[in-house]
C-alpha cells in the first residue's frame, strides 16, 4: 500500500515537472526571445511590465482561489460556484488596475486598456484552472493542459507577424486554458454561479489566500524596484543574472507543491511533532545540495552567456541564490502547513515577512547597495522559514492526537 502511495505520487511529481518544464522552456527560450526580436528591447520592456503587474494580481487571486478551492474540498463539497462568483468580482477589480497599468507603460488607449484587462482576467482563470486536475488528482490531464497553454503561445507568438498585437499573443496563450476546462474540466459546469451553503466561509477563505499571496508577490517583485531606486538599472541585471539559476531550480517546487497539496486533501491523518522535525532537516537538506549545485551553475551559466557580468555577479552567487531557493523552501512548508492550520495564517505570515523583508532591505541596499540587499534577502527569507517552522510544531497535533479543532 505505501508503495503504491509513493508510485502515484512520484508519477504526479513527474507529470508537473514536464507540463513546467514545457510551459516555461517554451517561454524563455521561444516566445519570449522571439516577441523581443520582432517587436525591439524598448517595446517589449513595455510589454514585460504589464506582465509583472499582471501576475501580481492574477497570481494572487488565482492561486488564493486555487489553494482555497483544495483546502475547502477537505471539509464541503459542491463549492464550485462560490469560486466562480469570487473570480467574477476580481475581473471587476481588474478594470482600475488595468486602467492604472496604461500610464505606467505610458501608453493611453483603448487598446492598451482592453489588452491588459483581458489579459488579466484569462491569466487569473488560468491560475485557478489547474485545480480542476488536483481535485481530482489527475495529473496527467494536469500536464495535457499545460501542453495546451504552451501551444497557445507559441502559435500567438508566430501570429504577430500576421497581426501585429502583443496582447493577441499573451492572450491566446492564456484563453486556451479556459477552452481547455470547458471540454475537459468539471469546476465550470453548470450552475455556473450557484452558491452553496457555506458562501461566506468559502469567501473568506479566498480573501485571506489571496491576501497572503498579494504581499507574498508585492515583495518578491520588491528587490529589482529598490536597485533600480537606490543603485542603478545595470544592479539590476547584475542581481536578476546572479540568482536566476536559484529561481529556476526554485520553480520545480510549483509543481511539487501542487502535488502535495493534491495528495494532502485526500488525507485523514495528523501533523504531529515528529513529522514536522523531519520535513525540517528534509526540507533543509535539500536546500544545502541545490544551494551547492546552483551556485556552480550559475558560475558556469554566466560564463558563458553573460561574461561581461560575470566578475560583478560572481560575488553574488552564493549568498542570492541562497535566499532564492530559501523562499521556496519554506513556501513548500507553508504548503504542508496549510492542511492543517486556518488559511489566515499564512496571510499572517506572509505579513510578518513582507515588514520583516522590507526592514531589512531598505537599509541594506542604501548602505551596501547590491551586496547589501543579496544578504538582506537571505536574512528575510530565514527568518520566515524559521517562522513557518515554529508555527508548524505549534499547529501539530501532540503525540500523533486531533489536529486543532479548527480542521475537525
Amino acid at each position: 500500500m505505501k508503495k503504491n502511495i509513493i508510485k502515484a505520487f512520484a508519477g504526479d511529481l513527474m507529470y508537473s515537472i514536464i507540463a513546467l518544464m514545457a510551459f516555461n522552456g517554451a517561454m524563455q527560450l521561444v516566445v519570449y526571445p522571439y516577441m523581443t526580436k520582432k517587436m525591439g528591447a524598448g517595446p517589449w520592456g513595455d510589454v514585460l511590465t504589464i506582465i509583472s503587474i499582471v501576475a501580481i494580481v492574477a497570481c494572487s487571486f488565482g492561486s488564493g482561489a486555487n489553494y482555497s478551492h483544495m483546502v475547502v474540498s477537505t471539509r464541503h463539497k459542491g463549492v464550485s460556484g462560490d469560486y466562480n462568483i469570487f473570480l467574477a468580482f476580481t475581473a471587476l477589480l481588474s478594470l482600475p488596475v488595468s486602467f492604472a497599468a496604461m500610464f505606467v507603460i505610458k501608453n493611453v488607449s483603448v487598446g492598451t486598456f482592453v489588452g491588459i484587462f483581458l489579459l488579466m482576467v484569462m491569466t487569473t482563470l488560468r491560475y485557478y484552472g489547474d485545480v480542476d486536475f488536483r481535485l481530482r488528482v489527475n495529473y496527467k490531464e494536469y500536464m495535457f493542459y499545460y501542453f495546451v497553454i504552451t501551444a497557445g503561445y507559441v502559435l500567438g507568438a508566430l501570429s504577430y507577424s500576421c497581426i501585429g498585437s502583443w496582447a493577441f499573443t499573451l492572450i491566446l496563450g492564456e484563453s486556451v486554458a479556459t477552452i481547455f476546462l470547458l471540454f475537459k474540466g468539471q469546476i465550470y459546469k453548470r450552475p455556473l454561479f450557484k452558491r452553496s451553503e457555506w458562501f461566506k466561509e468559502n469567501i473568506l477563505s479566498m480573501l485571506t489566500l489571496s491576501g497572503a499571496y498579494l504581499v507574498a508577490n508585492l515583495v518578491l517583485n520588491s528587490d529589482r524596484i529598490l536597485l533600480n531606486i537606490f543603485v542603478s538599472s545595470e544592479a539590476v541585471t547584475v542581481f536578476y543574472t546572479a540568482t536566476l539559476i536559484g529561481k529556476i531550480v526554485a520553480l520545480l517546487t510549483s509543481p511539487l507543491n501542487g502535488v502535495i497539496t493534491g495528495h494532502l486533501a485526500k488525507y485523514e491523518g495528523n501533523l504531529t511533532k515528529k513529522a514536522v522535525s523531519i520535513m525540517t532537516a528534509v526540507l533543509l537538506g535539500v536546500m544545502a545540495v541545490v544551494c551547492a549545485g546552483s551556485t556552480i551553475v550559475s558560475y558556469l551559466f554566466v560564463m558563458v552567456m553573460y561574461p561581461d557580468l560575470l566578475e560583478a555577479a560572481k560575488p553574488l552567487f552564493i549568498v542570492a541564490n541562497a535566499g532564492q531557493i530559501l523562499y521556496f523552501v519554506s513556501e513548500t512548508f507553508m504548503v504542508i502547513l496549510l492542511r492543517f492550520a486556518e488559511e489566515n495564517m499564512q496571510l499572517r505570515i506572509n505579513g510578518v515577512y513582507a515588514v520583516l523583508f522590507y526592514v531589512c532591505a531598505i537599509p541594506s541596499v542604501i548602505l551596501f547597495k547590491t551586496m547589501g540587499l543579496a544578504w538582506a534577502v537571505l536574512a528575510a527569507n530565514a527568518l520566515r522559514f524559521i517562522i513557518v517552522v515554529a508555527v508548524a510544531f505549534r499547529t501539530a497535533s501532540r503525540g500523533g492526537e486531533a489536529v486543532s479543532q479548527e480542521n475537525s
